[in-house]
Protein backbone atom coordinates (compact mmCIF):
# COMPACT_ATOMS: atom_id res chain seq x y z
CA UNK A 1 0.00 0.00 0.00
CA UNK A 2 3.18 2.39 0.45
CA UNK A 3 3.99 3.36 3.75
CA UNK A 4 3.79 7.04 3.63
CA UNK A 5 -0.36 6.72 2.89
CA UNK A 6 -2.11 6.58 6.04
CA UNK A 7 -6.02 6.43 6.91
CA UNK A 8 -6.44 8.93 9.11
CA UNK A 9 -9.47 7.62 10.84
CA UNK A 10 -11.48 10.84 11.36
CA UNK A 11 -14.55 11.46 10.33
CA UNK A 12 -15.58 14.78 10.17
CA UNK A 13 -18.04 15.63 13.37
CA UNK A 14 -21.23 15.94 11.29
CA UNK A 15 -20.84 12.59 9.22
CA UNK A 16 -19.82 10.71 12.93
CA UNK A 17 -22.77 12.06 14.41
CA UNK A 18 -24.99 11.29 11.76
CA UNK A 19 -23.85 7.42 11.70
CA UNK A 20 -23.73 6.98 15.20
CA UNK A 21 -27.89 8.39 16.22
CA UNK A 22 -29.15 5.41 13.76
CA UNK A 23 -27.02 2.83 16.23
CA UNK A 24 -28.08 4.58 19.90
CA UNK A 25 -31.39 4.14 18.38
CA UNK A 26 -31.67 1.15 17.53
CA UNK A 27 -30.67 -0.14 20.87
CA UNK A 28 -32.81 2.02 22.86
CA UNK A 29 -35.98 0.39 21.03
CA UNK A 30 -37.12 -2.32 18.68
CA UNK A 31 -36.08 -2.77 15.34
CA UNK A 32 -37.99 -0.39 12.49
CA UNK A 33 -37.62 0.60 8.92
CA UNK A 34 -35.44 3.19 8.39
CA UNK A 35 -37.17 5.64 5.99
CA UNK A 36 -35.82 5.93 2.32
CA UNK A 37 -32.63 8.02 1.78
CA UNK A 38 -29.97 9.15 -0.78
CA UNK A 39 -25.99 7.45 -0.26
CA UNK A 40 -24.49 7.97 3.00
CA UNK A 41 -20.48 8.72 2.34
CA UNK A 42 -17.93 7.82 4.61
CA UNK A 43 -15.15 10.02 3.60
CA UNK A 44 -11.72 9.39 5.75
CA UNK A 45 -8.88 11.94 5.48
CA UNK A 46 -6.13 10.55 3.75
CA UNK A 47 -2.62 11.54 3.88
CA UNK A 48 0.12 11.10 1.21
CA UNK A 49 -2.00 12.07 -2.09
CA UNK A 50 1.26 12.78 -3.93
CA UNK A 51 3.15 9.80 -3.10
CA UNK A 52 3.62 7.24 -5.99
CA UNK A 53 4.72 3.82 -5.84
CA UNK A 54 7.84 4.68 -8.03
CA UNK A 55 8.73 6.96 -5.64
CA UNK A 56 8.32 4.74 -2.50
CA UNK A 57 10.76 2.21 -4.36
CA UNK A 58 13.50 4.71 -5.22
CA UNK A 59 15.55 3.85 -2.30
CA UNK A 60 17.61 7.14 -3.36
CA UNK A 61 14.89 9.03 -2.24
CA UNK A 62 15.20 9.81 1.56
CA UNK A 63 12.41 11.47 3.08
CA UNK A 64 8.42 12.38 1.95
CA UNK A 65 8.92 15.51 0.58
CA UNK A 66 11.78 13.67 -1.97
CA UNK A 67 9.33 11.41 -3.05
CA UNK A 68 6.53 14.31 -3.67
CA UNK A 69 8.55 16.44 -5.83
CA UNK A 70 9.81 12.86 -7.68
CA UNK A 71 6.60 11.74 -8.02
CA UNK A 72 4.98 15.34 -9.08
CA UNK A 73 8.14 15.87 -11.17
CA UNK A 74 7.73 12.48 -13.10
CA UNK A 75 4.28 13.64 -13.77
CA UNK A 76 3.02 10.61 -11.08
CA UNK A 77 0.68 10.56 -8.13
CA UNK A 78 -0.63 8.36 -5.48
CA UNK A 79 -4.36 7.10 -6.77
CA UNK A 80 -2.65 3.31 -7.33
CA UNK A 81 -2.05 3.84 -3.30
CA UNK A 82 -5.29 5.18 -2.74
CA UNK A 83 -7.52 2.80 -4.43
CA UNK A 84 -5.86 0.20 -2.41
CA UNK A 85 -6.11 1.60 0.82
CA UNK A 86 -10.35 2.31 0.17
CA UNK A 87 -10.25 -1.01 -1.61
CA UNK A 88 -9.82 -2.40 2.32
CA UNK A 89 -12.26 -0.47 3.67
CA UNK A 90 -15.09 -1.27 1.33
CA UNK A 91 -13.73 -4.18 -1.10
CA UNK A 92 -14.80 -4.20 -4.65
CA UNK A 93 -15.79 -0.67 -4.87
CA UNK A 94 -18.28 1.82 -3.80
CA UNK A 95 -21.81 0.56 -4.10
CA UNK A 96 -24.92 0.24 -1.67
CA UNK A 97 -26.56 2.89 0.19
CA UNK A 98 -23.41 3.17 2.59
CA UNK A 99 -20.15 4.29 0.61
CA UNK A 100 -16.60 4.69 1.24
CA UNK A 101 -15.21 7.94 -0.45
CA UNK A 102 -12.22 10.00 0.92
CA UNK A 103 -11.24 13.44 1.71
CA UNK A 104 -8.41 15.18 -0.52
CA UNK A 105 -7.39 18.13 0.88
CA UNK A 106 -5.36 20.82 -1.36
CA UNK A 107 -3.66 23.31 0.88
CA UNK A 108 -3.57 26.50 -2.03
CA UNK A 109 -0.76 28.68 0.06
CA UNK A 110 1.51 25.35 -0.39
CA UNK A 111 0.80 25.31 -4.02
CA UNK A 112 3.03 28.52 -4.97
CA UNK A 113 6.92 28.79 -5.81
CA UNK A 114 9.01 31.31 -6.98
CA UNK A 115 9.61 32.14 -10.05
CA UNK A 116 11.90 35.07 -10.48
CA UNK A 117 10.45 38.35 -8.36
CA UNK A 118 7.10 36.55 -8.79
CA UNK A 119 4.94 33.55 -6.79
CA UNK A 120 3.39 31.33 -9.17
CA UNK A 121 1.16 28.34 -8.76
CA UNK A 122 3.19 24.72 -9.27
CA UNK A 123 1.13 23.75 -12.53
CA UNK A 124 2.62 20.40 -11.70
CA UNK A 125 1.28 20.05 -8.50
CA UNK A 126 -1.73 20.81 -9.11
CA UNK A 127 -1.72 18.39 -12.04
CA UNK A 128 -0.81 15.96 -9.91
CA UNK A 129 -3.72 16.23 -7.32
CA UNK A 130 -6.42 16.64 -9.95
CA UNK A 131 -4.84 13.49 -11.85
CA UNK A 132 -5.67 11.27 -8.27
CA UNK A 133 -9.32 13.16 -8.43
CA UNK A 134 -9.35 11.31 -12.33
CA UNK A 135 -8.11 8.20 -11.66
CA UNK A 136 -9.38 7.32 -8.16
CA UNK A 137 -12.93 5.68 -8.96
CA UNK A 138 -14.23 6.72 -5.58
CA UNK A 139 -16.69 9.30 -4.54
CA UNK A 140 -14.40 12.42 -2.95
CA UNK A 141 -15.12 15.42 -1.44
CA UNK A 142 -12.36 18.45 -2.24
CA UNK A 143 -11.34 20.49 0.91
CA UNK A 144 -9.64 23.66 -0.48
CA UNK A 145 -7.76 24.55 2.33
CA UNK A 146 -6.25 28.00 3.29
CA UNK A 147 -6.35 28.00 7.20
CA UNK A 148 -3.85 28.02 10.12
CA UNK A 149 -3.00 24.62 8.89
CA UNK A 150 -1.72 25.83 5.34
CA UNK A 151 1.80 26.63 6.50
CA UNK A 152 3.81 24.15 3.81
CA UNK A 153 5.94 25.63 1.51
CA UNK A 154 8.17 28.90 0.67
CA UNK A 155 5.14 30.88 0.30
CA UNK A 156 4.35 30.78 3.79
CA UNK A 157 7.94 31.69 4.85
CA UNK A 158 7.66 35.10 3.23
CA UNK A 159 4.27 35.75 4.60
CA UNK A 160 4.51 35.12 8.11
CA UNK A 161 7.74 38.63 7.87
CA UNK A 162 4.78 40.59 7.11
CA UNK A 163 2.53 41.60 9.96
CA UNK A 164 -0.53 42.70 7.87
CA UNK A 165 -0.93 38.88 7.22
CA UNK A 166 -1.22 38.15 10.79
CA UNK A 167 -3.42 38.22 13.88
CA UNK A 168 -1.53 39.75 16.84
CA UNK A 169 -2.00 39.37 20.60
CA UNK A 170 -2.34 42.61 22.66
CA UNK A 171 1.83 42.85 22.90
CA UNK A 172 2.00 43.40 19.18
CA UNK A 173 3.09 39.24 18.72
CA UNK A 174 1.76 36.88 16.82
CA UNK A 175 0.37 33.83 18.92
CA UNK A 176 2.70 31.29 16.85
CA UNK A 177 2.21 27.88 17.97
CA UNK A 178 2.11 24.71 16.72
CA UNK A 179 -0.40 21.29 16.60
CA UNK A 180 1.50 18.27 17.81
CA UNK A 181 4.40 19.19 15.65
CA UNK A 182 2.77 20.90 12.82
CA UNK A 183 3.54 24.70 12.43
CA UNK A 184 0.39 27.15 13.15
CA UNK A 185 0.59 30.72 11.62
CA UNK A 186 -2.61 32.87 12.83
CA UNK A 187 -3.68 34.53 9.84
CA UNK A 188 -5.51 37.11 9.86
CA UNK A 189 -9.71 36.74 9.43
CA UNK A 190 -9.88 39.93 7.99
CA UNK A 191 -11.28 39.58 3.89
CA UNK A 192 -9.34 42.32 2.25
CA UNK A 193 -7.86 41.35 -0.83
CA UNK A 194 -5.16 43.38 -0.72
CA UNK A 195 -3.58 41.69 1.93
CA UNK A 196 -0.67 39.91 0.79
CA UNK A 197 -2.01 36.14 2.09
CA UNK A 198 -5.52 36.86 1.02
CA UNK A 199 -4.47 37.97 -2.60
CA UNK A 200 -2.92 34.53 -2.97
CA UNK A 201 -5.76 32.78 -1.41
CA UNK A 202 -8.18 34.22 -3.65
CA UNK A 203 -5.76 33.68 -6.79
CA UNK A 204 -5.70 30.09 -5.75
CA UNK A 205 -9.27 29.42 -5.17
CA UNK A 206 -10.15 30.66 -8.48
CA UNK A 207 -7.74 29.19 -10.31
CA UNK A 208 -8.70 25.93 -8.54
CA UNK A 209 -11.88 26.30 -9.29
CA UNK A 210 -11.14 26.67 -13.15
CA UNK A 211 -9.26 23.56 -13.64
CA UNK A 212 -11.81 21.69 -11.66
CA UNK A 213 -14.36 23.21 -13.94
CA UNK A 214 -12.36 21.66 -16.90
CA UNK A 215 -12.60 18.30 -15.37
CA UNK A 216 -14.56 15.09 -17.25
CA UNK A 217 -18.34 15.48 -16.43
CA UNK A 218 -17.54 11.81 -14.94
CA UNK A 219 -15.01 12.84 -12.33
CA UNK A 220 -17.73 15.83 -11.71
CA UNK A 221 -20.26 13.19 -10.74
CA UNK A 222 -17.83 11.71 -8.35
CA UNK A 223 -17.20 14.82 -6.41
CA UNK A 224 -19.98 14.77 -3.61
CA UNK A 225 -18.32 18.14 -1.92
CA UNK A 226 -16.52 21.29 -2.30
CA UNK A 227 -15.90 22.57 1.17
CA UNK A 228 -13.79 25.13 2.48
CA UNK A 229 -14.53 24.30 6.06
CA UNK A 230 -11.84 25.02 8.22
CA UNK A 231 -11.28 26.12 11.38
CA UNK A 232 -11.26 29.76 11.24
CA UNK A 233 -11.35 31.15 14.36
CA UNK A 234 -9.01 33.65 16.57
CA UNK A 235 -5.98 32.41 18.22
CA UNK A 236 -3.83 32.07 21.66
CA UNK A 237 -0.96 31.45 22.63
CA UNK A 238 -0.10 26.97 23.29
CA UNK A 239 -2.78 26.53 21.02
CA UNK A 240 -1.73 22.52 21.63
CA UNK A 241 -2.36 21.86 24.94
CA UNK A 242 -3.72 25.62 25.95
CA UNK A 243 -7.72 24.85 25.05
CA UNK A 244 -9.85 25.79 27.90
CA UNK A 245 -7.18 27.65 30.43
CA UNK A 246 -9.19 30.67 31.27
CA UNK A 247 -7.23 32.90 33.29
CA UNK A 248 -4.15 34.95 32.09
CA UNK A 249 -6.54 35.21 29.22
CA UNK A 250 -4.35 35.99 25.84
CA UNK A 251 -6.11 36.46 22.36
CA UNK A 252 -5.59 37.88 18.92
CA UNK A 253 -6.66 40.02 17.22
CA UNK A 254 -4.93 43.58 18.01
CA UNK A 255 -3.67 44.21 14.64
CA UNK A 256 -4.01 47.77 13.10
CA UNK A 257 -6.83 46.76 11.12
CA UNK A 258 -8.77 45.00 13.68
CA UNK A 259 -8.60 47.49 16.14
CA UNK A 260 -9.75 50.11 13.56
CA UNK A 261 -12.83 48.00 13.17
CA UNK A 262 -13.49 47.59 16.62
CA UNK A 263 -13.74 51.36 16.78
CA UNK A 264 -15.61 51.65 14.06
CA UNK A 265 -18.27 49.16 16.22
CA UNK A 266 -17.93 51.12 19.02
CA UNK A 267 -19.19 54.49 17.13
CA UNK A 268 -22.02 52.33 15.29
CA UNK A 269 -22.94 51.25 18.98
CA UNK A 270 -22.58 54.77 20.65
CA UNK A 271 -23.44 56.85 17.77
CA UNK A 272 -21.03 59.19 19.47
CA UNK A 273 -17.87 59.56 21.30
CA UNK A 274 -20.12 61.85 24.34
CA UNK A 275 -22.23 58.69 24.73
CA UNK A 276 -19.46 56.45 25.17
CA UNK A 277 -17.81 58.69 27.76
CA UNK A 278 -21.12 59.44 29.81
CA UNK A 279 -21.52 55.33 29.84
CA UNK A 280 -18.38 54.56 31.08
CA UNK A 281 -16.92 57.65 32.36
CA UNK A 282 -14.11 58.03 29.64
CA UNK A 283 -13.06 61.12 28.97
CA UNK A 284 -11.81 60.43 25.10
CA UNK A 285 -11.73 62.89 22.43
CA UNK A 286 -12.83 61.05 19.46
CA UNK A 287 -13.04 57.39 18.63
CA UNK A 288 -9.73 57.11 17.20
CA UNK A 289 -8.36 57.87 20.54
CA UNK A 290 -10.21 54.83 22.18
CA UNK A 291 -7.64 51.77 22.71
CA UNK A 292 -8.53 48.26 22.35
CA UNK A 293 -8.91 46.40 25.79
CA UNK A 294 -5.75 44.61 26.31
CA UNK A 295 -4.32 45.14 29.28
CA UNK A 296 -4.98 42.96 32.83
CA UNK A 297 -5.05 45.40 35.91
CA UNK A 298 -3.27 42.90 37.74
CA UNK A 299 -0.14 42.75 36.41
CA UNK A 300 -0.03 45.85 33.95
CA UNK A 301 0.58 49.23 33.74
CA UNK A 302 -2.78 51.19 32.75
CA UNK A 303 -3.23 54.17 31.14
CA UNK A 304 -6.87 53.99 32.01
CA UNK A 305 -9.43 51.88 32.97
CA UNK A 306 -10.68 51.40 29.12
CA UNK A 307 -7.29 49.48 28.63
CA UNK A 308 -8.28 46.65 30.99
CA UNK A 309 -9.36 43.20 30.00
CA UNK A 310 -9.30 39.51 31.33
CA UNK A 311 -11.09 36.59 31.21
CA UNK A 312 -14.47 37.93 33.45
CA UNK A 313 -14.41 41.49 31.75
CA UNK A 314 -17.79 40.39 30.44
CA UNK A 315 -19.72 40.72 33.99
CA UNK A 316 -18.65 37.54 35.71
CA UNK A 317 -16.37 37.89 38.90
CA UNK A 318 -14.54 34.90 40.49
CA UNK A 319 -14.94 34.71 44.25
CA UNK A 320 -13.30 31.73 46.17
CA UNK A 321 -11.83 31.62 49.21
CA UNK A 322 -11.92 29.01 52.79
CA UNK A 323 -13.49 29.57 55.79
CA UNK A 324 -12.46 27.86 59.36
CA UNK A 325 -16.12 27.76 60.93
CA UNK A 326 -15.64 25.30 63.98
CA UNK A 327 -18.26 26.28 65.90
CA UNK A 328 -20.99 26.02 63.23
CA UNK A 329 -22.09 29.39 63.84
CA UNK A 330 -22.44 31.09 60.35
CA UNK A 331 -25.56 30.57 58.71
CA UNK A 332 -24.60 32.12 56.10
CA UNK A 333 -22.52 34.52 53.68
CA UNK A 334 -24.03 37.88 52.43
CA UNK A 335 -22.17 39.95 49.68
CA UNK A 336 -21.98 43.51 50.15
CA UNK A 337 -20.41 45.89 46.95
CA UNK A 338 -19.82 49.27 47.52
CA UNK A 339 -21.89 48.68 51.16
CA UNK A 340 -24.91 47.79 49.57
CA UNK A 341 -26.27 44.46 49.81
CA UNK A 342 -26.11 42.60 46.74
CA UNK A 343 -27.72 39.25 47.63
CA UNK A 344 -26.46 35.84 49.28
CA UNK A 345 -22.97 33.69 48.86
CA UNK A 346 -23.18 30.04 46.92
CA UNK A 347 -21.22 27.81 49.43
CA UNK A 348 -19.62 24.32 48.46
CA UNK A 349 -16.65 22.23 47.90
CA UNK A 350 -16.24 19.02 49.40
CA UNK A 351 -14.16 18.05 53.00
CA UNK A 352 -11.63 16.19 51.08
CA UNK A 353 -10.08 19.69 49.84
CA UNK A 354 -10.24 20.87 52.72
CA UNK A 355 -8.65 18.32 53.74
CA UNK A 356 -5.29 18.21 51.10
CA UNK A 357 -4.59 22.18 52.15
CA UNK A 358 -5.08 21.90 55.86
CA UNK A 359 -4.20 18.53 56.95
CA UNK A 360 -2.70 19.14 59.87
CA UNK A 361 -6.24 20.48 61.33
CA UNK A 362 -8.17 17.82 63.12
CA UNK A 363 -11.00 16.98 60.72
CA UNK A 364 -14.06 17.22 63.34
CA UNK A 365 -12.87 20.78 63.48
CA UNK A 366 -13.23 21.76 60.16
CA UNK A 367 -16.27 23.56 58.28
CA UNK A 368 -15.74 25.65 54.91
CA UNK A 369 -17.70 27.99 53.16
CA UNK A 370 -16.80 29.36 49.43
CA UNK A 371 -17.48 29.10 46.16
CA UNK A 372 -16.66 26.29 43.95
CA UNK A 373 -16.27 27.67 40.39
CA UNK A 374 -17.10 30.68 41.04
CA UNK A 375 -19.17 32.73 38.68
CA UNK A 376 -21.07 35.78 40.34
CA UNK A 377 -23.01 37.13 37.78
CA UNK A 378 -22.24 40.99 38.90
CA UNK A 379 -25.95 42.54 36.53
CA UNK A 380 -28.05 40.39 38.77
CA UNK A 381 -27.25 41.59 42.12
CA UNK A 382 -28.73 45.11 42.46
CA UNK A 383 -29.27 46.60 45.23
CA UNK A 384 -32.53 45.54 47.58
CA UNK A 385 -33.69 46.80 50.58
CA UNK A 386 -34.23 44.06 53.50
CA UNK A 387 -35.40 44.55 56.94
CA UNK A 388 -32.62 44.43 59.64
CA UNK A 389 -34.98 41.80 61.60
CA UNK A 390 -35.48 39.71 58.44
CA UNK A 391 -31.43 39.01 58.42
CA UNK A 392 -29.46 36.25 59.52
CA UNK A 393 -26.24 36.47 60.88
CA UNK A 394 -23.92 37.23 58.12
CA UNK A 395 -20.00 37.76 57.66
Amino acid sequence: MGALIRFSGVLRSLRLAVAILPWVSAMAQPAMRLPDRSTFYVTPTVEGLYVCDEGLANPQLKDVDAVNSYCILNKLDGAAGVTRLLDQLEPGGPKGQVQVGYVATLQLLALYERKGQQWLINEGKLDAYLRLLTKVQRPVVVYLAADHFDTQGPLVDELVKDPRNLMLLANGQPAASGYFGYRIVPYTLQTDERIPVNHYRYEALRHVAKRLNALPKAVHQRIIAITLAGELHHMFPDFEGGTGKYRGIAVTDYSASSVSGFRSWLAQRYGSIANLNARHGFSFASFDMVPAPGKDIRKDKLNGFAEHCDAFADGLLPIAGWLWDPQQRIERLDLYIDAKPAGPVERGLGQHFAIARLFIIPISSLSWHGLEQPTLKLKKFLPKSQPEAQRKPSV
